[in-house]
């Protein structure tokens, strides 16, 4: 969770301490994963390690220990502020085991050959992001996203700093795109049709689906003076081959 001092609070010393003064405080323990310092959790007064991962909290005096035992009372409190960097143990069992059936194929693959070539199993094949320096054919769509990035940030450069006698109202569409757009490779094929087409665009939001069965959307802005575009952009859409979900809204 991301936190700053303009939030609310999850919990203020004040609440804890008005809970415990009512004995209605049920609140037993804390593994505290963002760890805020004084932040959404207010009582956080300090960070633990992984040798020494908690300490007590008394809510009515607000004192802390680092004194933990079994006899202890108070909130037992984990605090390891770089928690999200250990890897726990039985994740990191069950990768091993997952991944070592396909070490005899990774070891035995010619890497000095395509990867069309290398005899990978496909699930390997279909990991690798990269190889020799370059994208590979599913994940090319990584660098039409950078470059279409790279264009919105210079609209938005030119936009910013036009005068104002001299702005002009540039014509858009905001062009919502839903369907199997990765998994397909078809989010590829728009990217480099649109490119090829000259048309300048950016992308506001892309949501990508976490598997075959969900859907992925993606929200394109279209800038044109030509209106005749538009038609354009539909047209290279449609011509993927794909059956997408589409919501236009011209300005």
């Amino acid at each position: 969770m991301y936190w700053e001092q303009k939030f609310p609070r999850l919990i203020t010393s004040e609440q804890i301490k008005e809970l415990a003064s009512a004995e209605n405080l049920r609140l037993m323990g804390i593994c505290d994963i963002t760890c805020d310092l004084e932040g959404s959790i207010e009582f956080l007064k300090f960070f633990t390690t992984i040798d020494e991962p908690f300490f007590l909290f008394n809510p009515l005096t607000g004192e802390t220990s680092r004194n933990v035992t079994a006899r202890s009372t108070g909130i037992l409190y984990q605090a390891v502020d770089y928690l999200p960097t250990e890897l726990a143990y039985d994740s990191s069992t069950y990768f091993s085991e997952k991944l070592y059936s396909f070490i005899p194929n990774i070891a035995m693959s010619d890497i000095t050959k395509p990867i069309e070539e290398q005899n990978l199993v496909p699930e390997i094949q279909r990991a690798m992001i990269t190889w020799n320096g370059q994208l590979t054919k599913p994940f090319e769509y990584i660098q039409a996203l950078r470059k279409a990035r790279e264009e919105s940030k210079k609209t938005l450069w030119l936009q910013q700093n036009t005068p104002p006698s001299t702005k002009r109202s540039i014509p858009s569409i905001s062009l919502k795109i839903q369907g199997h757009l990765f998994d397909t490779k078809a989010i590829n094929k728009i990217f480099d049709n649109l490119e090829e087409s000259k048309v300048n665009f950016r992308i506001l939001e892309m949501d990508i689906g976490q598997n075959n069965e969900q859907k992925s959307h993606v929200y394109l802005q279209i800038f044109s003076k030509d209106r005749e575009i538009y038609d354009k952009v539909l047209e290279i859409i449609y011509d993927v081959g794909e059956k997408f979900e589409l919501e236009v809204k011209k300005s």
